[in-house]
């Protein structure tokens, strides 16, 4: 039952739900499956759906079943029916009790009283929609006027979009019925979206990174040859990590157009697991990111060289884009515009696809001390992994992917080339020395495997806080 009107219908729940079920079942097309008791779960919004028609796999109509229907309540049949295709993308919303049956087409901004036959018929003859030049075209001058209004200071970003934004740039999903950007790349770090992002979040400058971890973590990662990334799946942290979809729900805007998770296609599964994340900063030995990520200063920061000419489809480093002290992001906002203004003017969603992995990208206002840098990999042909394993995330306690490649390996974008040992670190100086030797060793062990991968250089050195509590 949706959650929507409640729990106060006195009636055999379940018995009305398969008697509207199996109706419907026996009369739809084979083209449809019905499926009951759908939770869906879309940006922390969990809603409860008794039915939901699928069509290829993709959400078509959901069906409301309450006792009592009245004629006077319609108003609040179109306020439910509206929300609910909104959320989940669907064409068709139809409330019913098995006598009566009120039928809702999106963006009709109408409720209506039909016969079963009458619903059947419009569900059994639903056609995709379909575009033509002049919408396209709407679409790109949409995005062009918005990103002059939204973003006039960001020179790289407008030239990106002026020299690169043409025709063949916007695709239509006739199934998913929305706008969005073509995979021109074979859906790797080149695709037009990608590169519409990096440049969204401004050029990133630094020449070498840090990343704040137990001494443990080193120890394992020289020991192995190996850095360890996690998928972005187990990146479920309320705290921040879910900023963006908090942000578009403040000024009731869905850039992401998606079905519960369960009820995505395999390779959609597959693909956001290929997906992992390292996070790091441009601060060096940072009092405050010792206490928050260096196992309270008795771990180590890592110094990475960042050689951008080594960028590839395997690997995307960028920098965070946090909210102003007002909690305001412009280029959030730019994103949420164009939204609107694609489907005020053309009746149609945009959906950017990417957003699912750049919403990482983008963070809230108390969190800029940080000066976050993440790497972002992608596990393809490209990718030269040594390990892939799965674990249970302690923060969170979800199974989650995780990969590991050769440390400094030598086609990689990042190398390791210095090591901090914390302020609070056990037996600072001896494993100051240890620390080198094991380096050393290593690197002979490198030269004997004939790994393509280099240690020599990496410089080890004590924090230089002295007084830390």
């Amino acid at each position: 039952m949706g959650g929507y009107f409640g729990k106060g219908n006195n009636r055999n729940t379940e018995s009305l739900e398969s008697l509207v079920f199996n109706r419907f079942k026996q009369f739809l097309s084979k083209d449809f499956v019905i499926n009951n008791k759908i939770n869906w779960e879309v940006d922390n919004q969990l809603s409860f759906f008794d039915l939901v028609i699928f069509k290829k796999n993709e959400p078509i109509a959901i069906i409301e079943i309450k006792n009592n229907l009245l004629e006077d309540d319609k108003n609040t049949y179109l306020v439910f029916c509206e929300k609910t295709t909104t959320l989940t993308n669907t064409r068709f919303c139809i409330i019913t009790d098995n006598n009566s049956f009120y039928f809702y087409e999106r963006n009709k901004n109408e409720v209506l009283k039909y016969t079963f036959d009458e619903i059947i018929s419009q569900i059994n003859n639903f056609k995709y929609s379909s575009v033509n030049p002049q919408q396209i075209e709407t679409v790109l001058k949409i995005i062009k006027d918005t990103a002059k209004l939204y973003l006039d200071d960001n020179k790289d970003f407008i030239k990106y979009i002026d020299d690169n934004l043409i025709a063949n740039t916007i695709g239509f999903d006739e199934i998913k019925n929305c706008f969005h950007f073509n995979e021109l790349e074979n859906n790797n770090f080149n695709s037009f979206e990608n590169i519409f992002f990096t440049h969204l979040l401004g050029e990133f400058k630094a020449k070498t990174i840090y990343r704040y971890t137990s001494l443990n973590t080193l120890f394992d990662s020289i020991k192995n040859l190996s850095y360890r990334m996690s998928g972005i799946m187990g990146m479920n942290d309320k705290s921040e990590a879910n900023f963006v979809d908090q942000y578009f729900s403040k000024i009731e805007t869905k850039p992401i157009n998606e079905k519960p998770l369960n009820f995505q296609h395999h390779k959609t599964i597959s693909s956001l697991n290929k997906r992992y994340i390292s996070s790091c900063s441009t601060n060096k030995d940072d009092l405050t990111l010792w206490r928050l990520y260096g196992d309270d200063a008795k771990g180590v920061c890592l110094g990475f060289k960042i050689n951008s000419e080594k960028n590839n489809s395997s690997f995307l480093i960028n920098k965070v884009k946090y909210a102003n002290s007002k909690g305001e992001l412009k280029e959030l906002d730019f994103i949420a515009e164009i939204i609107r203004n694609v489907k005020s003017q053309t009746d149609f969603n945009f959906e950017f696809r990417k957003l699912k992995i750049w919403r990482h990208f983008f963070k809230p206002y108390e969190y800029e001390i940080e000066k976050e840098i993440r790497i972002l990999a992608i596990d393809n042909e490209f990718l030269e992994k040594i390990n892939e394993d799965w674990v249970l995330t302690n923060s969170n306690s979800i199974i989650n992917p995780v990969i590991d490649f050769r440390l400094n390996d030598l086609k990689s974008p990042f190398q390791l080339s210095e090591i901090i040992i914390g302020p609070k670190c056990p037996e600072k100086i001896i494993n100051q020395v240890q620390i080198r030797e094991m380096i050393v060793r290593k690197n002979i062990e490198i030269k004997a495997k004939k790994l393509n991968s280099n240690l020599s250089g990496i410089k080890v050195s004590p924090s230089k806080i002295e007084h830390y509590r």
